[in-house]
């Protein structure tokens, strides 16, 4: 029965009835949306007006329609699968299967991960998205607008499906994703992700060998067939070198390197590891398991035993846990051994310093064994963050309620937890010039009623601890502010030389420290430079020495620097120092303290005394990347390159001279300041907390930090600037999270550690 008949006999029907049927009818009619046109096969039909012409009026109509028809689309998906709910399950158990597939089989970062990832993405969302293909393909041919209209609602009932779909599909992938993720980043996995990592390494490694092949270009990367660059002078020391003679240096000046042999373990296994103690899913590593799966090799020590005997160097020390292996000889002999020419250069204003004239040179066979080698220059690398102010020690507040304070005053107005003083925990301070004067000490802790810490002095290589130095009063402060805010704790104050070698040696003894000396909880550095100042190697050799004393569970707190974003730099540009930058360190910014006649902490802004000059450090590392625990807290692009990267501070604390510390230096009182002062306070309140919960909270801090940053023990500073950043809610590069409440920090470091039971 052909439709002109149904609809005939429908309008008969409907006639009979006598329900004003006939005249919707003809009212229809009259509208022109009911045509009589002939078929082909000579009868004729009761047909919808002509479709739009025009293939993109079509689909713009379709569109515009199909969108009206979205809510109902959406109500009808929701329907379907809840009255089938096996294949809700199904869309479900797709997206988290996927998850798990990508996380499987793609790298875990880099760009062949996100360009695989992104092509998987981009296949599934077509095949969820045919339907919709479909409609405008059914629309494209539409004839009438019936057709129209029905390809409009097939272009709502998909949309509605695709979305609630992918709503469904995106839960499964982040649970998945999530579950998976923990699966794959357990200890059980190590193996197969090193397996993997390597497998796309060796990919990368053949495709550089072929792009060197192809006859227009080389690699850059390549330098000649048996050796590699492994060392440069720093931008700071190309500089001086412009301002600076240069003369040969005597050729049997003896000297010695730190060569630093490369872990058992991959790169990827150490930053699993490190991540899972972070998020406490597993213990720092004792001294057996780190030797066990972290150490070097023998068949590491023993290459560069032979690469030292061809060249007629001694190796007077070597430590597989640390890595570090050093190696003696004549300014000659290392020249001749790592191919480069050693030279004295000599400052304007009197300063010496010897640096290789080119990068380092390596045979090959030690490309797999050594990462880097330091100690082929001596020029002075850091300085101490610390600034004196002229105030008398006990002057009373000024107009604006700034007065200075002893340091155990300080940990009262941050309201540190009194349920331990530091007891059964040990804290290594770096230093890196100057001297512990004892009889000062004692007389600074007995004339203010304090107990005096116990001390021990450990020198590492020739440095010694010289009293009568200007950076005594780094020295003094350091160890007055541990000891007179946790006197429970051993101090082991490291004196190394003020070198990039000297500076890594210190990291690397207060994490493994040699026969009769007691382990460390907690690391405090006062001492740094702009990351430019820094040699490649430099740095490579500090970021490795940080991360295995995270592994360890050893926190360490670094100063941010006391000049602003300039951090002592005339270039005009900011410039992030180091070792603060570091993201295995926990960087400590400065504020200036106002505290109530109890001594309260009432009020508390950015330290800056003169814009950039004498202020707070903070900024974005050119060096680091984005660490994951940063991201979604805000932070900035850097500010000289456009590139995201890591922020600092992370913590800040009183550090404004005016609202400074009173210690002890060179038989009198003073008042001193800077950032020098807040990484030894946060490294006295780890002190109080590690006692307190009667174990160490955990290595690497700053994921843990951030996570829990909206727990409410950080007193979020929103005032001020240090030149270059200003305080607003939240994260900022001039006070990081903000200062620190003691006890609410170890009420969330208590629940944590429950929450992990």
């Amino acid at each position: 029965m052909n439709e002109f008949r149904e609809s005939a006999e429908k309008k008969d029907t409907l006639s009979s009835s006598g329900d004003g049927t006939d005249a919707l009818i003809n009212k229809l009619t009259a509208d022109k949306l009911f045509q009589v046109q002939k078929t082909s096969g000579g009868g004729s039909l009761l047909s919808s007006a002509q479709a739009p012409e025009g293939t993109l009026n079509r689909y713009a109509a379709v569109t515009a329609q199909g969108l009206g028809y979205l809510p109902l689309g959406l109500w009808n998906s929701a329907k379907h699968n809840a009255t089938h709910p096996l294949e809700a399950a199904t869309t479900f158990g797709m997206g988290a299967g996927m998850a798990f597939v990508l996380k499987t089989v793609l790298p875990e970062g880099g760009t062949a991960g996100k360009v695989a990832g992104a092509a998987i993405g981009l296949y599934f969302t077509y095949k969820s998205a045919e339907p919709i293909m479909q409609s405008y393909a059914k629309a494209k041919d539409a004839r009438s607008t019936e057709d129209m209209d029905a390809a409009s609602r097939q272009l709502g009932d998909a949309l509605g499906t695709f979305v609630v779909d992918s709503a469904i599909a995106g839960a499964g992938y982040k649970v998945g994703s999530h579950y998976s993720g923990r699966m794959l980043s357990s200890q059980a996995f190590d193996g197969f992700a090193d397996r993997k990592a390597n497998f796309y390494a060796g990919l990368e490694r053949a495709g550089s060998s072929l792009f060197e092949k192809l006859p227009f270009g080389v690699n850059p990367k390549s330098t000649s067939v048996d050796a590699s660059p492994v060392s440069s002078l720093s931008a700071a020391e190309h500089a001086l070198a412009k301002f600076a003679s240069k003369s040969p240096l005597e050729p049997a000046t003896p000297m010695e390197v730190s060569m630093m042999l490369k872990s058992r373990a991959s790169d990827l296994r150490i930053d699993r590891t490190l991540a899972r103690i972070a998020a406490g899913r597993q213990q720092p590593l004792s001294d057996a398991q780190f030797a066990k799966d972290f150490s070097a090799r023998q068949e590491s020590l023993a290459v560069v035993k032979d690469f030292a005997s061809t060249h007629g160097l001694a190796v007077k020390d070597a430590n597989l846990n640390s890595g570090r292996v050093v190696l003696a000889g004549t300014s000659e002999q290392l020249s001749r051994a790592f191919g480069t020419r050693i030279s004295q250069f000599q400052m304007p204003e009197g300063l010496k310093f010897f640096a290789p004239e080119k990068p380092l040179v390596m045979p090959s066979a030690l490309d797999s064994h050594v990462s880097g080698v330091l100690g082929l220059n001596n020029r002075f690398q850091a300085h101490p963050n610390f600034i004196k102010h002229a105030l008398p020690p006990m002057a009373v507040p000024d107009a604006g309620g700034r007065r200075p304070f002893l340091p155990n005053e300080v940990a009262d107005a941050y309201n540190f937890p009194k349920q331990s003083m530091g007891e059964g925990q040990s804290v290594a301070i770096i230093q890196l010039g100057g001297g512990l004067d004892r009889l000062d000490n004692a007389k600074y802790y007995l004339q203010h009623g304090l107990k005096e810490p116990k001390i021990n002095v450990v020198e590492v290589g020739e440095a010694k601890s010289k009293p009568g130095h200007a950076f005594d009063s780094e020295v003094m402060l350091d160890s007055q502010v541990i000891g007179a805010v946790a006197p429970g704790a051993t101090q082991n104050i490291i004196f190394a030389a003020n070198s990039e070698r000297g500076f890594a040696d210190a990291i690397l003894r207060a994490t493994f420290p040699e026969k009769g000396e007691i382990p460390n909880n907690v690391i405090s550095i006062s001492w740094g430079l702009h990351e430019n100042g820094w040699s490649r190697e430099g740095i490579n050799g500090m970021h490795s020495a940080f991360k295995k004393a995270a592994l360890k569970g050893i926190s360490v707190f670094a100063s941010a620097g006391d000049d602003g974003v300039r951090d002592r730099v005339n270039n005009g540009k900011f410039n992030a120092h180091y070792p603060g930058s570091d993201p295995n360190v926990t960087s400590a910014g400065g504020t200036r303290l106002i505290v109530d006649g109890s001594g309260k902490r009432i009020d508390e802004v950015v330290w800056n005394n003169n814009r950039q000059v004498d202020a707070g450090g903070g900024g974005v590392s050119e060096i680091f990347p984005l660490p994951e625990y940063q991201k979604g807290v805000g932070v900035p692009p850097n500010a000289n390159t456009g590139k995201p990267g890591r922020g600092y501070p992370d913590v800040a604390g009183n550090a404004d001279p005016v609202t400074g510390y009173i210690i002890r230096v060179h038989g009198a009182e003073e008042v001193t300041g800077g950032t020098s002062a807040v990484a030894p306070l946060y490294a006295a309140l780890m002190l109080r907390i590690n006692g307190a919960l009667g174990r160490n909270v955990n290595g690497p801090l700053n994921p843990w930090l951030y996570e829990n940053r909206n727990k409410g023990f950080f007193n979020d500073i929103v005032a001020g600037d240090n030149g270059g950043y200003k305080a607003v809610p939240g994260w900022d590069a001039a006070s990081g999270l903000g200062s620190i409440n003691g006890t609410k920090l170890l009420d969330t470091f208590t629940k944590s550690l429950q929450s992990h039971k």
